[in-house]
């Protein structure tokens, strides 16, 4: 027992030297008497575990040491009795009225034993993280939908004339369905009949629209109070829906928007890169069967599907779509 306190009290000088000394692993492994392997190793565990410096001060000995020992973590029929249950927690934390103390609850009359309330969040924090679909930014099923440009283009061709066109990407919070479509240009009215076409595809209307500060969008952005384009504030009257500019230097705002992006990247732009299409519509079949593959790719942390998430948890969320499409108005801008 003696020899698990020193192991322990040493792990805390390696990450104290580290994280508040800022000293290299040389200096960590001469200070703290343990070999610059051994500081390296921890060290590398410590990353892995997802858990910053100040956070590890809280825990217990016992805890921090079963956060590093990985091996004997995973060995733990405890832990993965605990881990296998969080593909269902992490949708049920999606619904309305679910929070982590009602799942633990939950857990401790499966298990009497098991992990006390402070381990249990800590391993499905963890747990959350390191999944494919982030649910670090919580949002209420058929409550908004981020909507962005992808910062490239894509080819086509035109009567034989090659074309470069814009990429609309959009992605509600909860379940993060995606959809993409290549549009002609960024005007006003291209972009009002993409954001139309997001809303069919989605098959409703969530309460919120979250356009990053684009120029078809925002009039005038701003970090306080942007300035709505007024056409796109009479289509959001007319879909009984909010628009919330995403704020200026605000990163977070925009995290959702821009990871469709980088998704569209590789799932939509890298598969077609050597392709030729001789319509946009014959690029927007393309993008269409891609979408599809990626919405109903299961999500290794979750197993289930964007698709699937999105009609257990966000259909019925959605306010109905009208029947008519939103008739364009012109504005004069002064």
């Amino acid at each position: 027992m003696a020899r698990k306190r020193i192991q322990l009290k040493q792990i805390r000088k390696i990450l104290q030297l580290k994280y508040e000394s800022e000293l290299s692993i040389r200096d960590t492994a001469k200070l703290s008497g343990a070999s610059k392997t051994t500081v390296s190793d921890y060290l590398a565990r410590f990353k892995r575990s997802g858990l910053n410096y100040v956070q590890s001060k809280s825990l217990t000995d016992e805890e921090l040491l079963e956060l590093l020992e990985e091996r004997k973590l995973q060995e733990c029929e405890q832990y993965n009795n605990l881990t296998a249950l969080f593909p269902e927690y992490c949708r049920l934390l999606k619904k309305t009225g679910f929070t982590k103390q009602l799942l633990w609850e939950k857990y401790l009359k499966r298990y009497p034993g098991g992990y006390r309330y402070s381990q249990f969040c800590h391993h499905l924090d963890i747990y959350q993280k390191s999944g494919e679909l982030t649910m670090r930014q919580q949002h209420e099923p058929g409550d908004m939908a981020f909507i962005d440009y992808t910062g490239q283009k894509i080819s086509y061709y035109d009567n034989g004339k090659e074309t470069e066109a814009e990429v609309y990407v959009a992605i509600l919070g909860a379940s993060q369905l995606t959809f993409a479509e290549a549009s002609i240009n960024q005007t006003k009215e291209e972009f009002i009949r993409s954001t139309e076409r997001v809303l069919k595809y989605f098959g409703g209307i969530p309460r919120a629209l979250v356009p990053d500060n684009l120029k078809s969008a925002v009039t005038k952005a701003s970090k306080y109070e942007p300035e709505l384009n007024p056409l796109f504030n009479d289509f959001s009257e007319y879909y009984r829906t909010t628009i919330i500019p995403a704020k200026a230097y605000r990163p977070k705002d925009k995290a959702l928007a821009e990871n469709a992006v980088k998704l569209a990247y590789q799932r939509i732009f890298a598969p077609l890169n050597d392709k030729r299409f001789n319509s946009l519509s014959e690029l927007n079949q393309a993008i269409a069967e891609l979408l599809e593959k990626h919405n109903n790719r299961k999500l290794t942390k979750l197993q289930i599907s964007r698709r699937e998430l999105f009609n257990e948890i966000e259909k019925n969320e959605l306010k109905t779509l009208p029947s008519e499409e939103y008739p364009l108005k012109y504005f004069e801008t002064h």
